[in-house]
């Protein structure tokens, strides 16, 4: 008998069946792909996650820089104008005068924490917000050193025994400040007093807390900054004391970028400078932003599984599909299969249709992948279609270059600011700030935005971002470029700087202005109190009545000017006379030319009509042009003035000898508050509102005004045109000069 030998059965033998091993390697394809494509999506998101995030706290580090280096610019100018203040300047105001000026300041800027007036000759703090401190000597302090050599601003510092005397702040934190002083110069331009402050420190904390308000609590941002020295002074947290080396809290990796800091924790870091910022110079802080990897890769670790999980399912699904498929594409060998068997085993041959079906089969799924694939193709042509109208038509430049700044494509507002065609070398004629952007997207892989002009003969600013294009295998191959057309934004922003360089040119001016009659009414006062009657009395009288008068003129020009503003400003039409307009002008300001040698040569044109205007409107009109011709005449010159009628017009021109207009200023020239060369110490600059009040009034009544001038040095003329719709009749004329 023969012996048997056991083999040992292996625990998975694969499938023998043409069906079976086919679809055990389509299902682990299937499965192995989907596994593979989950995984690279989940490292996509989670670079995508941590780049978007960096992008989000870079931005906020250059916010917070920027709103520190605004917020002590604001601070600075501040303590630099309030040194102007007349009851700093004025060497007679008492300390009490001054103190409640200061508080004022202090009401105004709460972040002040302590203001005072520090007497440059005795050292001694004369006036202070409180009266803390008053009495003491500020010698050694370099808040009153270095401020009376001129405008100072300090680091953050402890000061121990200020901060002993205001209460402690909500946080219970000890009270730290900024210091900024600026001089206060006398009449004679020295300095005699400094204006010094401590600025709380606590308005970093609130400038800190306001940036990062819109942000999740959960995102867990934190803010420091740094000053020069390399420590901490705006912890991100209460367990970091102020003072902090930076390196004890980065341990040996640089400040910015990704990775552990010395807590053990990894963050993503970001880091943005200060700035110098009108007053302000700057004092070198750095603000860095942190927010931990954990916390940004929490969703990305949930789609990571929500990847494999969807990933593997659809693989199991493909593998069924693929199994049922491979069925399909067996059944012809198992038709041979069946027929071998039948043959062997001697039975019957049956027939079947395997040859008849297959073909149809065959051309039914040709058909349907033909179907299926032109739909896609088609699909696919009208989404491109779409895409590149997009990108024809959008409202912003739009190209992308190569690695050598070729142009692969470029829209039509690109080419026209721009000057970009497909294939052309794209560096050329760029501005080189965006030549500089576009080979750092390229050569270093970062996105950058920088602001530029077109090219010759298109003076519109362009907002550029530049962001690397990546190829296939990660390389950077190009960058894609978007331009924003910002030059209505820019100009509306030069409009409100000028605007408010203008208001403070105004109020400077208009303080200036009141002080001149202001200061001999006071005088006169005086001089009235010891000598009440007499001829001396009646003259001071006499120049307290004129000095009275050009206040009063320039409050009713500021009515005027309100009014119109305010749109109630009412005209009372009647029939009026030029030549009386004129007349009356001349008399009522012949004083004043006479005092500078001056003669009005007048002219009228014989016949002229009477027109339907405000009587006391137009007389305004024609008596601040010839006021403005007698100031800014040259003594002992001639002021013209003439009137006319032309193609339906009365045209009234007022001509001076004197200073000029300069070219650049003509076109301001009937511009509220705008002034050229407006100075303090300029006895003849006026308010600015005089001949913006004319072109208003002018303008009520129908007509048009005009200035001309041949420059500096060549005079200036002035043209007023009113409509002559409705004549009521003509009057007298009168020609030649004034006696």
């Amino acid at each position: 008998m023969p012996r048997t030998v056991l083999r040992p059965v292996p625990p998975w033998t694969p499938p023998r069946s043409l069906r079976g091993r086919i679809g055990l390697a389509l299902a682990a394809l299937m499965i192995g792909a989907s596994v593979v494509l989950a995984l690279a999506m989940s490292a996509f998101v989670r670079d995508a996650m941590l780049d978007g995030a960096r992008q989000g706290i870079e931005t906020l580090a250059r916010q917070t820089a920027r709103e520190l280096s605004f917020g002590m610019d604001r601070f600075v100018r501040e303590i630099e104008l309030q040194a102007t203040h007349p009851v700093f300047t004025d060497p007679g105001s008492s300390p009490g005068r001054m103190r409640e000026a200061l508080e004022a300041i202090q009401r105004v800027y709460p972040e002040f924490a302590h203001v005072s007036v520090i007497d440059a000759a005795s050292e001694t703090v004369i006036a202070a917000t409180g009266g803390i401190f008053e009495g003491g000597r500020a010698s050694g302090r370099p808040v009153f050193e270095e401020g009376r050599r001129g405008l100072f601003v300090a680091d953050v510092h402890d000061a121990v025994r200020l901060a002993s005397l205001l209460p402690r702040p909500a946080s219970g934190e000890p009270l730290r400040f900024l210091d900024a002083a600026a001089p206060i110069r006398g009449a004679d331009g020295v300095p005699f007093r400094v204006l010094a402050s401590h600025l709380s420190w606590e308005w970093a904390h609130a400038l800190r807390d306001r940036v990062l308000e819109p942000i999740a609590a959960g995102r867990r941002v934190e803010i420091l900054l740094v000053d020069t020295a390399g420590a901490v002074v705006l912890p991100p947290v209460p367990s970091v004391p102020m003072g902090t080396p930076l390196a004890r809290l980065v341990g040996d990796r640089p400040p910015a970028g990704a990775g552990a800091w010395a807590d053990g924790a990894e963050y993503l870091t970001a880091e943005a400078a200060t700035f110098a910022s009108g007053a302000f110079r700057g004092l070198g802080w750095r603000v860095l932003v942190r927010q931990p990897t954990a916390v940004v890769l929490v969703e990305a670790r949930r789609l990571r599984d929500l990847f494999l999980v969807g990933g593997a399912v659809l693989g199991l699904a493909a593998a069924a599909i693929g199994w049922a498929v491979t069925g399909m594409l067996v059944r012809p060998f198992s038709d041979l299969a069946r027929v071998a068997s039948d043959l062997r085993a001697g039975r019957a041959v049956q027939a079947t249709t395997s040859r008849d079906r297959d073909p149809v089969e065959v051309a039914t799924v040709r058909a349907a992948m033909h179907e299926v694939t032109g739909e896609a193709l088609e699909r696919a042509q009208r989404l491109l279609g779409e895409l590149a109208a997009l990108y024809r038509d959008a409202p912003v430049g739009l190209c992308v270059v190569d690695a050598a700044l070729r142009y692969r494509r470029s829209n039509a507002v690109w080419d026209q600011a721009f000057g970009g065609r497909d294939g052309a070398q794209g560096g050329a004629g760029l501005p080189r700030a965006l030549v500089d952007a576009l080979c750092a997207a390229i050569d270093e892989g970062r996105t950058a935005a920088v602001e530029v002009e077109g090219r010759d003969g298109d003076a519109r600013i362009w907002q550029v971002v530049v962001a690397p294009l990546r190829e296939a295998d990660g390389a950077t191959g190009g960058a894609s470029v978007v331009a924003t057309d910002v030059t209505a934004i820019r100009r509306a922003e030069r409009a409100l700087r000028l605007a408010d360089e203008r208001k403070d040119r105004f109020l400077s001016m208009l303080a200036h202005e009141l002080r001149n009659p202001l200061s001999p009414l006071v005088n006169g006062l005086r001089v009235l109190d010891r000598v009440p009657e007499g001829e001396q009395a009646r003259q001071v009288r006499q120049m307290m009545r004129h000095q009275l008068g050009r206040v009063v003129r320039m409050v009713d020009d500021l009515l005027d000017v309100s009014r119109v503003s305010l749109g109630k400003i009412a005209l009372k039409p009647e029939a009026v006379s030029p030549p009386e307009i004129v007349a009356t002008a001349v008399e009522s300001l012949r004083h004043l030319a006479d005092a500078r040698g001056q003669s009005i040569e007048t002219r009228l044109e014989p016949g002229l009509p009477r027109i339907r205007g405000d009587r006391v409107r137009l007389e305004q009109v024609v008596c601040n042009l010839l006021a403005n011709a007698i100031k800014f005449g040259r003594d002992g010159g001639r002021v013209r003035l003439s009137a006319s009628a032309r193609e339906g017009l009365l045209r009234i021109e007022v001509e001076d000898d004197g200073r000029g207009i300069d070219p650049a200023f003509l076109p301001h020239a009937f511009e509220t508050f705008a002034q050229e060369d407006a100075t303090d110490d300029r006895p003849d600059s006026g308010l600015g509102i005089g001949l913006a009040l004319v072109s208003h009034l002018v303008a009520l009544h129908g007509g048009r005004v005009e200035a001309h001038s041949g420059g500096i040095g060549r005079g200036a003329r002035f043209v007023v045109e009113l409509p002559l719709d409705a004549p009521v009749g003509t009057v007298g004329t009168g020609e030649g000069p004034s006696p």
